[in-house]
């Protein structure tokens, strides 16, 4: 018997910090303090910023049987958390499993030994789980800004509008793997054949 288990956490903060001058004294010194003067004779300048944050926890855990080389086991699992996610909607389990049999250690295959040394058959099932959107995904925004364009002729149109409708059972995508697969050795293992059919 072989046992592992784990545990991971990932964080990340992010935070954004920016400033715009315009109509520069000096494009080489590129610096605020030249910020020249407009038309109107007011100095233009912009600042901006934002910050986001996520966070991602992880058990894992994996215990594998072998019975004298001859019948294999394996059984896996994840159970994740995302901050990407609504609360709710969060966290995930990823179980994997495989088997497999060694037919070649088999008292029945003596006879064919002296030139089939290896076979072995192997099925296995996984499954993992993808939590690649936007770090707000799951929250629905209203935006606002100005037309391009004016109804009296002098002052722009203001405008909101909401963002696309977002499930409200957004959560992990999982995707699951099977794989039926053939290990041969032929001729004092001189000859060896490895085929997978997998989905």
């Amino acid at each position: 018997f072989k046992a592992m288990v784990g545990f991971n956490w990932e964080t990340k903060f992010l935070k954004d910090v920016a400033a715009t001058g315009y109509n520069l004294l000096s494009e080489t010194l590129m610096d605020l303090n030249l910020v020249g003067q407009g038309a109107d004779g007011n100095e233009r300048m912009e600042v901006g910023g934002g910050q986001n944050e996520y966070a991602l926890a992880g058990f894992f855990a994996r215990i594998n049987y072998d019975y004298k080389g001859r019948y294999l086991f394996e059984v896996s699992g994840r159970y994740d958390g995302s901050s990407r996610f609504a609360p709710g909607n969060r966290w995930g389990l990823f179980p994997s499993a495989s088997a497999g049999w060694r037919i070649s250690e088999e008292k029945f295959w003596e006879p064919m030994r002296n030139w089939w040394d290896n076979a072995k058959v192997r099925f296995s099932y996984g499954s993992l789980g993808n939590q690649q959107v936007s770090n707000y995904y799951y929250i629905e925004t209203i935006s606002t800004g100005q037309l391009g364009y004016t109804f009296n002729g002098t002052d722009k149109a203001n405008y909101a509008s909401a963002s696309n409708p977002i499930s409200d059972g957004l959560t992990w995508e999982t995707v699951v793997t099977y794989n039926l697969g053939f290990d041969l050795g032929f001729l004092k293992n001189r000859l060896n054949v490895t085929a997978d059919l997998y989905i």
